[in-house]
């Protein structure tokens, strides 16, 4: 499920704002409400991306949330030939 940003802003039920950290430099947001995690889109529709940390946090500094985290997840077991059964998942608190 998605939620747009603009909705966000008005609302104080966010407990966690996750930023992923992607590819290269493409980051993407996601937050968590009552222990479900909801893809966040602009308010277009579109899921909200930028080449930047700071540019998303920058973004993000409307939304009343809890904690924020960076997660990143790897893919690199499978790439050489290990198990791909288990989750390779870091997460980093924000400020």
């Amino acid at each position: 499920m998605s939620v747009r940003l603009n909705q966000l802003q008005q609302s104080g039920t966010v407990t966690r704002v996750i930023i992923h950290s992607l590819e290269g430099s493409l980051y993407q947001v996601s937050v968590e409400i009552d222990g479900a995690e909801h893809i966040v889109t602009d308010s277009g529709g579109k899921l909200l991306r930028t080449n930047s940390l700071t540019d998303m946090k920058e973004r993000l500094q409307s939304i009343p949330h809890k904690h924020m985290v960076m997660r990143h997840e790897s893919a690199y077991d499978e790439m050489v030939c290990q198990p791909s059964g288990g989750i390779n998942r870091l997460e980093i608190q924000l400020h």
